[in-house]
C-alpha cells in the first residue's frame, strides 16, 4: 500500500484517497497495477497476473500480521490487562503456537463468504433461460438470505479483524473460531463503544506519531550538523546527502559505499519511526478488545490467559519422573517370573511343614468309631 504518495497511470496521478475512490468504483486491479508499476517500473501486470499479485500481497500481509502482530498483541494484552511484563522471546514463542489460528481467522470468513456466494451464482445462472427466470424468481428469497449473510460477514471482517489477534492471544482457548466469534460479537453488540474507543485511539496515535516523527527529524538534524563540524565542506555535503538518501551520480569507490551504508542506516531509523504506527495500532486493538470484552461479556480486564511458572517449568521434572517409573516397571517385569517360581516353591514347602508340624486332633466321631471297634474285638475274643 502506498500512502501519501502519487501513483502514475496513463499520464494521470492518483493519491491515496483517489486510489480508495477507484477501489470503491470497482477499479481494484487498476490500482494494483499502478502500485506495481510504481515499485517495479519495468514490469507490466494486468489481468490474472494482477489478481495473483494481489493474492500474494494479501498472503504476505496476513503472515506478518499473524506472526509479528500476534507477538505484539500478546505483549499488549498481558501488559494492559494484568500489568505484567512478557519478554519478546516469550511473545514470539506464543505467537508461533498461535500463528495458524491468526492466519486462518480472516481467511475462514472469506471462505465462508465464497461458499455462501455459490447458491447465489447458481440461482443467477438460471436467468440465462426463459423458464430459468421464473425458477430464479421462486428461489430469489434464498439469494436475499445469502446476500444478507455475506454482507454481515463482510462488515464483520472489515471492522472486526483488528480484534482477532487479541482474542487469540488473550483467551485460554484462543483459536480461529474463538477469534471469529468474538470479533463478530463485539463488533455488532457494542458498535458505539467500538467507535468511541477507536476515535480516542486515533487521536492518541496521531499525537504520538507527531512526537515520534519530530523526534526522529530533530535527531537526524543533530547528527548531520554535529558531523559537519569536522567533516569539512565537501564531506559535510556528502554526509548530508547520504543521510537524506540523496545520492550523487559522480560518487564511486569507498565514498559511494560509505554513502550507501549511511543512507541505509538512516532509512532504517525512519522506518522504525513509521513502525510506531503499526505497533500502536496493534496495541490499541488489544486495549479496545479488552474494553469491549468487559462491556459485552462482563469479563474483568485482568482475565488474560498466562502460562504459570509451575506448568511452564514442570515438564522436565515430569519427564524425569516418568523415565524413572518406566525403569522401575521394566525391572519389575524382568524379576516377576523368578518371583512367581520362588513363590510357588515356598508355598509347597509351607504346606508340607504345616502338615507335619501341626497334627490334626481327632474329633468325636473318630473316637466313637474307635470305641466300637474295640468292643467288637472284645466280644470276638
Amino acid at each position: 500500500m502506498v500512502l501519501a504518495s502519487d501513483v502514475a497511470s496513463d499520464g494521470a496521478e492518483y493519491d491515496f484517497f483517489t486510489s480508495v475512490e477507484r477501489i470503491v468504483d470497482g477499479d481494484l486491479m487498476g490500482v494494483i497495477s499502478d502500485v506495481h508499476r510504481k515499485l517495479l517500473p519495468t514490469a507490466e501486470v494486468s489481468g490474472w497476473n494482477a489478481a495473483a499479485l494481489f493474492i500474494w500481497h494479501i498472503v504476505l500481509v496476513l503472515a506478518v500480521w499473524s506472526f509479528f502482530g500476534g507477538a505484539i498483541s500478546r505483549i499488549a494484552v498481558v501488559e494492559l490487562g494484568r500489568h505484567e511484563r512478557v519478554t519478546f522471546g516469550e511473545a514470539i514463542d506464543f505467537g508461533k503456537q498461535k500463528f495458524i489460528s491468526g492466519f486462518m481467522a480472516p481467511v475462514f470468513i472469506v471462505i465462508s463468504m465464497c461458499v455462501m456466494a455459490l447458491p447465489v451464482l447458481g440461482i443467477a445462472a438460471l436467468a440465462r433461460f426463459e423458464f430459468g427466470v421464473a425458477i430464479a424468481g421462486l428461489l430469489w428469497i434464498l439469494v436475499i438470505v445469502f446476500g444478507i449473510s455475506i454482507t454481515v460477514l463482510m462488515f464483520g471482517l472489515l471492522f472486526g479483524w483488528p480484534l482477532m489477534n487479541p482474542a487469540i492471544m488473550a483467551e485460554e482457548a484462543g483459536d480461529m473460531f474463538e477469534a471469529v466469534s468474538r470479533s463478530m460479537a463485539y463488533t455488532y453488540q457494542a458498535p458505539l463503544k467500538y467507535l468511541l474507543y477507536t476515535v480516542a485511539c486515533i487521536g492518541i496515535g496521531m499525537l504520538g506519531y507527531v512526537v515520534v516523527i519530530n523526534f526522529t527529524n530533530v535527531a537526524e538534524s543533530v547528527i548531520i550538523n554535529v558531523s559537519g563540524i569536522t567533516a569539512g565542506e565537501t564531506g559535510a555535503a556528502t554526509l548530508e546527502a547520504a543521510a537524506k538518501s540523496h545520492f550523487q551520480d559522480d560518487l564511486s569507490g569507498p565514498v559511494a559505499f560509505g554513502s550507501r551504508v549511511i543512507s541505509s542506516l538512516h532509512v532504517a531509523g525512519r522506518t522504525m519511526a513509521v513502525g510506531f504506527l503499526f505497533t500502536f495500532f496493534v496495541s490499541a486493538a488489544a486495549g479496545i478488545y479488552l474494553l469491549l470484552r468487559r462491556a459485552v461479556d462482563q469479563t474483568p480486564l485482568d482475565d488474560v490467559y498466562v502460562v504459570d511458572e509451575e506448568t511452564k517449568y514442570a515438564l522436565p521434572e515430569l519427564m524425569e519422573a516418568a523415565k524413572a517409573q518406566a525403569e522401575v516397571d521394566e525391572s519389575e517385569v524382568s524379576i516377576s517370573p523368578e518371583l512367581s517360581v520362588a513363590g510357588g516353591e515356598s508355598d509347597g514347602v509351607s504346606e508340607i511343614s504345616s502338615n507335619t508340624a501341626e497334627p490334626q486332633e481327632p474329633d468325636a466321631e473318630d473316637e466313637a468309631d474307635a470305641a466300637d471297634s474295640s468292643d467288637e474285638n472284645g466280644d470276638a475274643q
